[in-house]
């Protein structure tokens, strides 16, 4: 990809940041920049969210007009707190018995968590992300899952995460953000939700993220379209670098880097080249990304492995292989995954507490002692495979430059391999300062802001599956089994036609179109299911096929989507031609269009029509909500059937019918006419009581009601032209109710029309024109009243509707001719009851299509899907004129009306004026006043959005590691002190001495400020003494963190806040009750830490 950024010279900062890259040639400094200064377009909120197989983020900004942009990373998450403030989280939910979500993150490592899990039979969400991978990634490295709940859906746990991470990200933008609160509410409805993932997920993952992020509610499902969207996560990182470093600055136009995102499952690698450096960075995708499975997850397997190998057949004095397997892969994930570097080193593994020794398995109070080497094997199969797909990536380039970046990117093993390993073919390799875990949510917020993708390299193919003219000599062809189509000629199926190349760069808003034809035998086939099926295909190999002889996919390729198109409605598009045959057929000529300018594939069809008036042919794009539909969610489409169920027709020959109660009434007319509206409200005792909002009717369905004059059975039907439902469709269900429901005939029907649209509009000719040619065929329209809403009765809309009437070339007049009534009202209930009341001592009849008429929809369809014009006038003049006139007269009532408001309007703005001229005095006061304190509000916003950049989650992890350091060199001087001077001094068994058997143990005891008789890390409430080699390791950590404390803390850091004070002695209570410590040193220990 080529993404634009722009960071101008001038831009003043809009925070400050020290440290420097760990660069190998050369520091490239990290600084800040805001993106492109002060935000220019609307308030807006931005969210980044990176969901990672063990960790996740959030990170959002608050765009303002006017000021600098500025990111925050949400580093508050329940069950880490003061303590372990840090802007990841951990990718964990626990599901109870009932399959609900019951904790989360952090909390869901807690021990209360745990304790409830075993107690209340939970189970544990973990490393979901790696069963939404694709079918040819899970394959190709042999994934094994943790099972998921039982009965819980992906897509549940994904949602049910996801409102997780929101719920906490709008507690934290609200206490962080000036007036957070007001401005959440205002603003979280339309925020934009960008959602990273790897590099090889396409289509079908972007549409489950997105689906996910609706259920979880954040946005709303008519949004998700437009605010919901993907970057991959080296995308994200690239910009997250570029943000953090003056790397920008260091690249020159033609230069090549590449980046490698090392995340918790999956390594994605992207080769860049840099287009312009000046005035602002333009880069693009060199080659096709890469994606493979070997992140840190699979270190820790490795490591599981081992300890399960190991501690098989171990001494484990009353612990489970599984309880030690489980502690030792958590203090490596810990402590010594993070730090390994050396193969040459000793590391500790903390299996279980002080009490187990086994020097079989090298464990001494609770220790496994593992050499370098041994770790090394753990990470070895990861590192091979990494660096296989690096090399593959920068094969036969110059690339002087690698950016290491992810959470697994953070390992010093890692990191040092690397250099190792491309430095001496002069490739630098980059690392930032700061932890780049947490560089793919702040990446895409940045993108959100400054990508400007000018080249993508796609990483499949796209194309469909064509018919190829048989050539009986080539083998393939005879392989497969030829048809004859309407143009005479001998065809196969299954070739593959690509319209876009893997690997190939495109330009982002170029589109890459590709022509296809379809021929017909008839003039007039049914284009109503026009589809076309996308595939990709992920092989390099260049095969003329994508289907077997048997019709089925090869392998390799894939379904994308389904474009669908309606295309009945077309004039001209169709052109008459002769076949090989000498017969006559119809070639429908199109384009399947496919462009790449967001990080989602956008497809649409193209066709070229030829109006029937004569004039130049034009290019019409076919986007439509369908094939929205089909592209973000539902793969594969909802066609409409291609046989509609009109019901059994009736038998017999019709004959009057005897007067029957209820009398039934058919009710029609457009969507959105208000024809429930009304059936609703004249069911009603008061007339004029509220009524809740209508949604569109999609079932034909009746309701009974009592007037004065009798009963009724009104009929309600669906709407014609809605989105629900083709117009034959419709007509189909209505035939369908008719022979099922309504065998003893109707007593009338009632056509509804709103006054705002045309009585000379194209769709009401043609729906008045099946109903009365295909309903009521030769009966007449006497049954027919066509009732006219809210027209007023001295209005230019009643004038016109009298006009049309006396007209007998209009529909109205047509109709009228014919025997229907013509009503206006000026939208009271009363008018539709009066209307219903007249058919009260009508008899019922029975309709023509209750019978078996031949070819109904093909009817329906010709009226229906053709253009009125064509279906009444006689010539070409004929039609041009008529159009035109209609249009003069849509427009004359659309004047009409528009003049009425006016007047209106007028008085009204009359009467406003005069107000407005008491206030603007005052007025402009307040606006002085008003932008004042908005000035002086903004400025106050801007300076405490600016965030720290180390955060506190950083230095928690620091002080752990200073306290491991601690813990592993008072061990050690500890051991050594036991296995070398115990037996000289004490003259017996180290194992045998305790404190208790010291020389002079009142001194010791004052030495240690414990008074007699009282319990101590020297004597135990029974008066037991502690072991030696603890007493000793105790007493050295306790003195190396007083040391620490009296040296380092008070001098540099005398105090800390009220609520990091609170949230310790909250933990140090908490530890307390559960029994974990009980000695001095574990308390003086806990307060220090």
């Amino acid at each position: 990809r080529q993404a634009t950024t722009q960071y101008s010279p001038t831009d003043q900062l809009s925070r400050t940041r020290k440290g420097v890259m760990d660069y190998s040639r050369g520091s490239v400094e990290a600084v800040a920049k805001p993106f492109r200064g002060p935000w220019d377009a609307e308030d807006k909120i931005v969210l980044g969210i990176d969901i990672g197989t063990t960790q996740s983020g959030v990170a959002f900004a608050f765009l303002q007009t006017g000021e600098s942009q500025v990111i925050h990373r949400v580093t508050k998450w329940p069950g880490q707190e003061a303590a372990h403030q840090q802007g990841k989280v951990p990718s964990l939910v626990w599901y109870d018995s009932e399959k609900k979500a019951v904790s989360f993150g952090a909390e869901a490592l807690s021990p209360e968590a745990e304790e409830q899990a075993e107690e209340n039979n939970w189970t544990l969400a973990r490393y979901f992300k790696l069963n939404l991978h694709p079918d040819d990634m899970k394959a190709k490295h042999e994934l094994t899952f943790e099972p998921l709940p039982p009965g819980v859906p992906l897509q549940k746990i994904y949602s049910d995460f996801l409102g997780y991470l929101l719920l906490n990200t709008r507690s934290y933008f609200e206490d962080r953000i000036v007036d957070g609160k007001r401005i959440w509410k205002r603003y979280s409805p339309e925020m934009e939700v960008i959602i990273a993932h790897p590099n090889g997920w396409g289509i079908r993952e972007q549409t489950f993220l997105r689906n996910a992020a609706v259920d979880a509610k954040l946005v709303g499902s008519g949004h998700a379209t437009n605010k919901i969207r993907f970057v991959t996560e080296a995308e994200a990182s690239v910009h997250f670098c570029i943000y953090h470093t003056n790397l920008g600055n260091r690249l020159q136009p033609g230069a090549n880097f590449a980046v490698c995102d090392a995340g918790g499952s999956t390594i994605d690698t992207t080769l860049y080249s840099v287009v312009s450096a000046r005035p602002m960075l333009k880069i693009e995708e060199k080659r096709a990304s890469a994606c493979v499975q070997a992140g840190a997850i699979f270190v820790d397997a490795g490591a599981e492995r081992y300890l399960k190998s190991v501690l098989r057949t171990a001494d484990l004095y009353g612990r489970t292989v599984d309880e030690c397997c489980k502690d030792g892969v958590k203090d490596f994930e810990c402590f010594s995954k993070r730090s390994f570097s050396d193969e040459t080193k000793e590391y500790h593994i903390k299996i279980a507490d002080s009490r187990l020794n086994n020097p079989s398995i090298a464990t001494r109070r609770g220790r496994m002692t593992l050499p370098g080497s041994t770790l090394k094997s753990f990470f070895g199969p990861c590192t091979n495979e990494i660096f296989a797909s690096v090399d593959e990536q920068i094969e036969n380039l110059n690339v002087p430059h690698i950016l290491l970046v992810g959470g697994f990117g953070d390992s010093p093993y890692l990191r040092n391999e690397f250099k190792n390993r491309y430095e001496p073919r002069g490739c630098q390799v980059t690392l930032t300062n700061d932890s780049t875990s947490k560089a793919v949510a702040d990446g895409a917020v940045i993108w959100s802001s400054l990508s400007s993708v000018v080249s993508r390299a796609p990483r499949s193919s796209f194309g469909i599956t064509t018919n190829v003219r048989y050539s009986s000599w080539l083998q393939e062809h005879q392989r497969r089994t030829p048809f004859i189509l309407a143009d005479g000629h001998q065809w196969v199926s299954g070739c593959w036609s690509s319209i876009v190349t893997k690997g190939i760069s495109l330009d982002a808003h170029a589109v890459c179109r590709q022509s296809f034809s379809r021929v017909y035998n008839t003039s007039t086939p049914n284009l109503s299911i026009f589809e076309v099926q996308l595939l990709s295909y992920a092989s390099d190999d260049n095969t003329p096929w994508s289907k077997s002889p048997q019709d089925l996919l090869l392998p390799g390729f894939k379904n994308v989507c389904r474009i669908s198109a309606n295309l009945n409605s077309l004039s001209g598009a169709l052109e008459r031609k002769t076949g090989n045959d000498g017969k006559v057929y119809w070639y429908l000529a199109f384009k399947v269009c496919i462009r790449f300018g967001g990080t989602e594939l956008e497809a649409y069809l193209e066709w070229k029509e030829h109006p029937p008036f004569g004039g130049p042919s034009y290019s019409v794009e076919f986007t439509s909500i369908k094939l929205l539909v089909m592209l973000f969610g539902l793969f594969g489409s909802s066609p409409q059937p291609e046989h509609y169920d009109l019901g059994q027709p009736l038998t017999g020959d019709p004959k009057q019918q005897t007067q029957q109660q209820p009398a039934v009434i058919l009710v029609l007319g457009r969507s959105g006419s208000g024809k429930s509206y009304l059936i609703d409200a004249a069911s009603r005792k008061e007339l004029n009581q509220s009524m809740a909002r209508h949604e569109a009717t999609i079932d034909v369905v009746s309701r009974r009601v009592v007037f004065s004059k009798g009963t009724y059975r009104l009929v309600d039907t669906p709407g014609f032209d809605n989105m629900k439902m083709s117009d034959v469709e419709i007509c189909a269900s209505i035939i369908r109710y008719l022979r099922t429901s309504v065998r003893h005939g109707i007593n009338g029907v009632v056509y509804i029309h709103q006054s705002g649209d045309s009585l000379r509009s194209e769709s009401f000719c043609k729906y008045l024109t099946a109903i009365s040619q295909i309903f009521f065929g030769n009966l007449g329209l006497s049954r027919l009243t066509i009732l006219v809403r809210n027209v007023e009765p001295h209005s230019p809309t009643n004038t016109h509707i009298v006009e049309d009437r006396q007209n007998t070339i209009s529909t109205l007049g047509k109709l009228s001719a014919l025997g229907a009534n013509i009503v206006t009202t000026d939208n009271h209930t009363k008018d539709f009851i009066n209307t219903i009341e007249a058919y009260a001592r009508t008899y019922p009849v029975l309709l023509p299509v209750q019978y078996n008429r031949p070819n109904i929809t093909g009817d329906l369809e010709m009226i229906l899907y053709k253009t009125p014009l064509q279906t009444h006038a006689s010539n070409q003049e004929q039609l041009i004129t008529g159009f035109y006139e209609r249009k003069l007269h849509d427009l004359h009532l659309i004047l009409d009306n528009r003049e009425n408001s006016l007047v209106k309007y007028r008085d009204a703005l009359h009467q406003l004026e005069k107000v407005r001229g008491d206030l603007q005095e005052a007025g402009s006061n307040l606006r002085q006043q008003l932008q004042q304190m908005q000035h002086e509000y903004s400025s106050l916003r801007s300076q405490l959005q600016l965030q720290e950049n180390f955060e506190q989650g950083d230095i928690v992890q620091e002080l752990e590691d200073l306290n491991r350091h601690v813990d592993d060199i008072s061990r050690s001087i500890s051991a050594y002190l036991t296995d070398n001077h115990v037996l000289p001094m004490f003259g017996k068994d180290p194992a045998e001495v305790t404190s208790k058997d010291a020389r002079n143990l009142p001194s010791l005891l004052e030495l240690l400020g414990v008074g007699e008789g009282k319990y101590s890390l020297i004597l135990s409430p029974e008066g037991k003494g502690l072991e030696i080699e603890s007493f000793l390791d105790f007493t050295i950590r306790h003195m190396l963190c007083e040391l620490l404390v009296t040296a380092v803390f008070r001098p540099f850091h005398p105090s800390i806040n009220s609520e990091q004070s609170a949230a310790l002695l909250h933990a140090y209570d908490d530890i307390q009750k559960r029994g974990k410590t009980s000695n001095k040193f574990g308390k003086m220990a806990l307060i220090y830490f």
